[in-house]
C-alpha cells in the first residue's frame, strides 16, 4: 500500500523555488568598527527565505534576489538624567529586497544608551557600534521580509 501511496505524496509536494542572493551597500559607510556592513547579510537573508519557503542555491537555475543596504543613520543626543550625563545613540538602517517582479523596503532601528564620562569622542561622535548596528540591520531584514 505504501509503494503505491509514495508517488502519489511525493507528486503533491510543492517544488522547491530556487534563488541566488546578491547584496549590496548603496551607503557611504564602508567598514564599522573594522567590519563590512555586508558581513553576514547574505547568510541572513539565506536564513529568512527559508523560513518563506525559498531554496538558496550558490548557482545554477534560480531566482535571482538582491538584497541593498539603503541607509544607514546614526543620530545621536546627549541627555543629562539627575546630573549624569548619558548619550542616546540611534541606529536605523535601511534595506531593500527585491525578488521576482516587486522590491520591499523596510527600517529596522536599534537605541542605545553610553554612560557619557566614559565616552571616547572624536570630533564630537562617537564610533559605531558592530553590535547595535548588526541588531538594526537584522531588524530591517525581517521587517522586509516579513512583506513577501
Amino acid at each position: 500500500m505504501l509503494n503505491i501511496l509514495a508517488p502519489i505524496l511525493l507528486a503533491l509536494q510543492p517544488s522547491p523555488t530556487f534563488v541566488k542572493v546578491h547584496v549590496n551597500n548603496y551607503t557611504q559607510i564602508q567598514k564599522i568598527d573594522g567590519r563590512d556592513p555586508l558581513f553576514g547579510v547574505k547568510e541572513t537573508v539565506e536564513e529568512l527565505l527559508i523560513e518563506k519557503g525559498y531554496t538558496p542555491i550558490d548557482s545554477g537555475e534560480g531566482f535571482d534576489v538582491q538584497v541593498s543596504i539603503d541607509s544607514i543613520y546614526s543620530p545621536q543626543q546627549l541627555l543629562n538624567i539627575v546630573g549624569i550625563q548619558w548619550l542616546r545613540k540611534d541606529y536605523i538602517v535601511k534595506t531593500t529586497i527585491c525578488i521576482g517582479s516587486g522590491c520591499f523596503n523596510g527600517i529596522g532601528e536599534r537605541k542605545t544608551f553610553i554612560f557619557a564620562m566614559f565616552l571616547n569622542v572624536e570630533n564630537g561622535e562617537v564610533p559605531l557600534n558592530r553590535k547595535a548596528f548588526s541588531k538594526a540591520l537584522q531588524s530591517s531584514l525581517k521587517n522586509t521580509t516579513k512583506q513577501f
